[in-house]
């Protein structure tokens, strides 16, 4: 597969479909800690909600609105987050 195609795949399933269906896409009942995200440049705002267990991330989710791109890296960040500790994102 060209180097073209591998990112017009990365594009048209993961960040596309991440966008369309995005994990944890919901604003959290309760949460420790809602950092906010706010890019003033393009528009794109979102929230993220932790709740923490043992000073680990136990469960996040997020709120918010954005491209197909920005929706995506903050569903990785919630895939890398959980659990963890918060000093390693």
């Amino acid at each position: 597969m060209k180097a073209e195609e591998k990112l017009k795949h990365l594009y048209q399933k993961v960040i596309l479909g991440h966008s369309k269906q995005p994990y944890h896409y919901e604003k959290m009942e309760e949460p420790d800690h809602i950092i906010e995200a706010y890019n003033p440049l393009c528009g794109d705002k979102f929230k993220l909600f932790l709740k923490m267990k043992d000073d680990r991330i136990e469960t996040a989710s997020f709120s918010g609105y954005g491209c197909a791109i920005s929706k995506a890296s903050t569903l990785s960040l919630i895939h890398i987050s959980e659990p963890t500790r918060p000093r390693l994102i």
